[in-house]
């Protein structure tokens, strides 16, 4: 039984590290202009967003994916996706689909 549960909190914080997933990544597109991961927020959990990336790197849609997402604040949902839209940005580059899928996943940190 200890066992089970060193691996399963082992995988959940390998996998908590990865920020940026999904097709985007897989493909090898780098970010060119990162983003703070973390947002000051009342309680703890994470807000996950489906985005695209255009063929010059900027995130043209942003949709909060409220299945993944385990903050159902609104006012949090909307600040974690201007800063996405506005300071995100990828690799330019043509042999890259159109509208290149992702997710973004932002994690909420309480402050002392």
């Amino acid at each position: 039984m200890k066992h089970i549960l060193l691996l399963t909190l082992l995988f959940t914080s390998l996998f908590n590290f990865a920020q940026a997933t999904g097709r985007i990544m897989v493909d090898g597109r780098t970010i060119t202009q990162d983003i703070p991961y973390l947002m000051d927020m009342n309680k703890a959990g994470i807000l996950v967003f489906n985005i695209a990336v255009d063929v010059k790197g900027n995130v043209t849609s942003c949709k909060l994916n409220k299945m993944e997402s385990t903050i159902k604040s609104t006012v949090y949902a909307y600040q974690a996706k201007n800063l996405i839209l506005m300071k995100l940005k990828f690799e330019k580059g043509n042999g890259y689909p159109t509208f290149h899928q992702g997710l973004v996943t932002i994690s909420a940190r309480i402050p002392d």
